[in-house]
Formats: structure tokens, C-alpha cells, sequence
């Protein structure tokens, strides 16, 4: 059997980083309306090419040699029955899936893990790598138990990690499974995985099954997943670890007999108190960086208001935690383009928020200073953008009663979540926010509560000074959180996650709903 796993490639804090960041997140989410518009001519096409899946490179490289490929005007949203046709006529029948299969990589800078004292609930840590690029959990698997860093992804639904007999993994730089060592280990028969990319990078391997052990307190017998034994050198200078998938099991890229996700296991065996995980993720800037993942349990020391604060939503997508979006709003304005379906879905495996090319530029407009690149159509805007003074998160200008003494910090890296105990009153939803604050905001539901990126978070990575891009009249520029990549649903990434507390749970009959709540860590928006 042959199964196909899309590792990222993060070579650093350098502009290659970003595009190469910017270029899979296209080819998980808008490889067909990338191909069909004048930015693939660009020099965003190599980027979004290396993350594709091998079945797609023919198929993409016939079609960007195409003289009749480009039939829409500039950056216009293109058709959708031209895009199903195009792949449909190379035999693709299940595109969203094959972009479901970029497999996200980690970096070993994690603190231990936190476990409660009872059964069916355990939160681990979570720590921010490579400037927010993503984050580091601590996993172990086998009997006795190995441990891994790994990437706990929302957009896909394996488990991968390095085997202990890969010659080419630079195992002195990563943990490798030594799945002989293990008690409880099973290897499939006739069962593997292969990738191989444009650039000739590649992951190679076989199907296995075995415990993984979140804590002692939430462990999955027998479960099913992807062991490396061949990767490409340039994963040597990389502590890459693995990836475990919390999606749809419907974007599995094994094919096996049985195959169920890890979420889907837990929920099934009722292993979890609740059927549900919370993330906290928190931003680099901190000096307390350290977030968690929550199973079993919501943890109500993140949210302002706690769980009854929570804003649900039902997830409407077959393969992906997606929900309905209603508006995106910047200075009063909703700038969601009618171009862009009222859609969005919440990915912890990419850096990025995405948004079709529309409704991208109607966000930019909004932010003084920004400005697209016409050959690529990256967006970039000044790296001193602000929101403004913002109150302490802890502040009597949004606590309501406190049952618990709150310390006055001097510096807001040192903020923490609310201690237990503490209760705040629910912030305010205007229809309008003052026109000084370029800070962008998402509403799920009309007349509901709205979600923020700060202004300060847009200002993703500095663009490198060897970039003739770097400045603009004189202003250091850093390229945007928020770019174009997606034209028929909202990819939601960690520039949007890491500002919010998210839970996701997944009922015994396999619906799934996704929860939203302003966090007690992080200063209000308005």
C-alpha cells in the first residue's frame, strides 16, 4: 500500500522561510485559483511547486506551460467549475485531500508537560518555535515509552516520527522511534508511505501501530501511524520530531484497514472526561511562552468569562474543524469580499491566515502603509503598525468581581492566565471599532461576538535587507500574517489561534463543534 506525507520546509527566519511558508499553505488550500491567476508566474510558483504532492507535479507543470492557462484578468477570484474541470481531466478526484497531506515539522524547545491528578483529563505544554512559525508538544510512544516533539495539527489527521534505522535523518539532531525496543509494536504488512517533491526532497516509510501516550493519564493503544526510515539531507540542520493530526479522519493519507485519527480514537474508547481539547496557544513575545493543549478538559483560567463565554459553533465541513463566517472587519468596515464564501476553518498546522485575493486587499486598504507586490502578489506593510494603548488584560477596566488577588505586572511579557477563581465581565461587541486601529476581526454570526489579530500580530516576519522589498519610502516593512491563498474558505492559522482560546469537540456520533473565547492573557481589542 502506498500513502503520501508532505513534510513543510522551514529553513529559518530569512524571506526563502516565508515564501516557502506562504508557498505551502497555497498548495494545501489554493493550488487551483494559484494556477489559474498571473501570480503564477511569478516567483512564488517554486514554493508553492516543492510542498505539492508528487501525483500533482505532471498535472501543475503541464499546465504552467500552458499558453491558454491564464483566461482571467489579474488577481480576479477564478471559476470554480474551470478549476474542477482542469483537475478532473487529470484524474484527481479528491484535490482537498491531496492538499490536506503537507506535513508539518517541529523544533525541540519545549518545556515538561503538566498533568491533572485524575483520570480522562491531561494538559500538556505547548511552546512557541521559530518566531510563532508553530508549536512544540511533548508526546511519547511505545512500552517503555519514547519521547517526541511534536506538532499537534488541526489541518491533518496522521501521526508521524523518524525511525531509528533512518540513515538520512540526522538522528543526532532528532529523536528517532526504535520500534524493535517497544513491547506493544506491530508493523503492517505490505504497508508504506512515499513522497518525493520537485526540488528531489523526499520521506520514505512504513505503517506501524502502537500505545501513544499523551500523559499516563490519556494513552491510545494500537494506534496506527507513519514511521520514516529515508528523508531528504537538508532535514540534518532541522530537530524535526514528528506531526500528530487532530482532523478529519477523512484527510488520512495511510491506507489502512481501521484507520482512525487519534481525536477520533479518544472519543471513541472514551478515553477523555469530555469529549474535547483546548488550546491555548501563546506568542513567542512572552516571556512565559509556554501554552497548552487541553484533553478532556476546557480550562477556564484562559477565558475572559470562562466556558460560559464560549462562543459554539457547528462545524459544516466534512474534512476540516471549518464553521461559518459572517464578516471580517477592519476600522468598521466589513471587508469580507462577495467573492470570498462565508466560510472558515481553523488550522493549528498553518502559520498563516489566508484569504482570497479579494478580500485581502480590501483588509490591506484598511492598514496604512501596506502594499502588495504586483509580481506575487505577497503583501507587506510597515513593521511598526500598532493598535494602539490597549488595557491590561488584568486591569478594573474589565474585571468584574475577583475573588483572588490579582498581582500588578510590570511587564505585559509577563502576563499569565487569570489565576483560578477569577471572574471578568464579558467584553463588549460594537458594530464598529475606531477607525484609528487597523486590528482585524472575524464574526462568525451576525450580531455575535468578534474575534481579533492586533494589529501588531499582522507584522509577521521582517523582510531580510537583501529583499529590494525591505523598504518602502524609507520604512522597514515586514511581510503580512494575513495573505491571499484561498479563495473559497478562510484559513484560519496561528496568527489568528495564538489571540484566541479554541475548543474542539467531537460528539460519540461524530459531529464536531468548534469553541471560541476571548483569552484572560491578552489585552481586549477594540
Amino acid at each position: 500500500m502506498t500513502s503520501s506525507i508532505s513534510p513543510a520546509f522551514f529553513t529559518g527566519c530569512d524571506g526563502g522561510s516565508f515564501y516557502n511558508q506562504l508557498g505551502r499553505a497555497i498548495a494545501k488550500y489554493g493550488v487551483a485559483s494559484y494556477l489559474q491567476s498571473d501570480r503564477s508566474k511569478s516567483d512564488l510558483t517554486p514554493y508553492v511547486q516543492r510542498n505539492l504532492p508528487q501525483s500533482l507535479q505532471e498535472p501543475v507543470n503541464a499546465h504552467l506551460k500552458s499558453p491558454t492557462k491564464h483566461k482571467h484578468s489579474r488577481f480576479r477570484r477564478s471559476n470554480y467549475f474551470s478549476l474542477f474541470s482542469f483537475f478532473a481531466m487529470q484524474g484527481l478526484v479528491n484535490v482537498e485531500r491531496y492538499g490536506e497531506q503537507v506535513s508539518e515539522q517541529i523544533f525541540r524547545n519545549c518545556r515538561d508537560v503538566i498533568v491533572d491528578d485524575y483520570w480522562g483529563v491531561a494538559t500538556v505544554k505547548t511552546q512557541s518555535v521559530g518566531n510563532d512559525l508553530l508549536w512544540s508538544t511533548e508526546i511519547e510512544l511505545g512500552s517503555p515509552t519514547q519521547t517526541f516533539r511534536i506538532n499537534i495539527d488541526t489541518g491533518s489527521s496522521d501521526l508521524l516520527v523518524f525511525g531509528a534505522a533512518c540513515e538520512s535523518c540526522a538522528l543526532q539532531n532528532h529523536t528517532s522511534f526504535s520500534y524493535n525496543t517497544s513491547s506493544t509494536f506491530s508493523k503492517l504488512a505490505n504497508s508504506s508511505f512515499k513522497e518525493v517533491y520537485a526540488d528531489n526532497t523526499n520521506v520514505v516509510g512504513f505503517l506501524g501501530a502502537d500505545t501513544l501516550q499523551i500523559t499516563p493519564a490519556i494513552q491510545v493503544p494500537n494506534q496506527l501511524l507513519g514511521i520514516a526510515t529515508v528523508v531528504s539531507d537538508h532535514w540534518e540542520s532541522l530537530e524535526v520530531d514528528g506531526v500528530l493530526g487532530l482532523g478529519s479522519d477523512t484527510l488520512s493519507a495511510f491506507n489502512a484497514s481501521n484507520n482512525k485519527g487519534v481525536f477520533t480514537r479518544l472519543v471513541e474508547d472514551r478515553v477523555l472526561k469530555q469529549p474535547v481539547i483546548g488550546i491555548a496557544l501563546v506568542k513567542n513575545s512572552r516571556l512565559n511562552s509556554s501554552g497548552e493543549f487541553s484533553f478532556g478538559a476546557i480550562q477556564d483560567r484562559w477565558i475572559r468569562g470562562g466556558r460560559h463565554n464560549l462562543l459554539w459553533k457547528d462545524v459544516t465541513s466534512r474534512n476540516f474543524w471549518g464553521v461559518g463566517l459572517n464578516a471580517i472587519y477592519v476600522k468598521g468596515r466589513n471587508v469580507l469580499a462577495e467573492s470570498q464564501p462565508p466560510r472558515a476553518m481553523i488550522d493549528t498546522g498553518t502559520s498563516l491566515t489566508l484569504v482570497s485575493v479579494d478580500t485581502a486587499a480590501a483588509i490591506h486598504k484598511q492598514i496604512p502603509g501596506a502594499v502588495m507586490d504586483s509580481r506575487n502578489g505577497i503583501w507587506r506593510l510597515p513593521c511598526g503598525v500598532s493598535s494602539g494603548p490597549r488595557p491590561s488584560p488584568h486591569s478594573e477596566e474589565i474585571r468584574s468581581s475577583s475573588q483572588t488577588q490579582i498581582n500588578n505586572f510590570d511587564a505585559v511579557n509577563q502576563i499569565k492566565p487569570a489565576p483560578s477563581g477569577t471572574t471578568f465581565k464579558a467584553l463588549p461587541n460594537p458594530s464598529t471599532h475606531p477607525a484609528v486601529t487597523p486590528n482585524v476581526f472575524f464574526q462568525f454570526s451576525d450580531g455575535e461576538m468578534q474575534f481579533g489579530i492586533p494589529a501588531e500580530d499582522l507584522a509577521y516576519q521582517a523582510i531580510p535587507s537583501s529583499r529590494s522589498t525591505s523598504y518602502y519610502h524609507g520604512v522597514k516593512m515586514c511581510y503580512s500574517a494575513i495573505q491571499s491563498g484561498s479563495e473559497n474558505f478562510v484559513v484560519l492559522g496561528d496568527t489568528f489561534i495564538k489571540n484566541q482560546y479554541i475548543v474542539l469537540k467531537r460528539e460519540i456520533d461524530g459531529s464536531r463543534h468548534v469553541g471560541l473565547g476571548a483569552r484572560t492573557d491578552i489585552s481586549p481589542m477594540f
